[in-house]
């Protein structure tokens, strides 16, 4: 099994990090896993969506999504911050589910996407 594993904590050495790490000590011998920090990504600041302009993919996206595509498997593990994720997470989700990139809208019940 593929397993993915998102590090959402914006600090090292955190429960969320040893969670993590008590996490892999249980896998099956053959798992293959891939640990991603998401404090260690490379993301612009700044998003722009829509059909006049959109914001290209940063490297560590690249990255991020072609793991995600791999993976058979998918933990997200991140200390709760006002009752939300840390803002690096969010940004992270922020950039991987921009419209017309990871998602299509459609214009009506027949599938035609915009």
């Amino acid at each position: 099994m593929h397993i993915l594993i998102l590090d959402g904590s914006p600090d090292t050495n955190q429960l969320t990090s040893d969670l993590l790490n008590l996490y892999q000590v249980v896998l099956a011998p053959g798992d293959e896993v891939d640990e991603i920090s998401v404090r260690d990504l490379q993301l612009g600041p700044v998003l722009h969506h829509g059909s006049a302009k959109l914001t290209e993919w940063e490297p560590d996206l690249h990255r991020v999504a072609a793991l995600l595509d791999a993976c058979d498997h998918l933990v997200v593990a991140f200390p709760m911050w006002s009752g939300s994720e840390p803002p690096h997470l969010k940004g992270l989700l922020d950039h991987l589910l921009l419209p017309g990139l990871t998602l299509a809208y459609h214009d009506d019940e027949t599938g035609a996407t915009n």
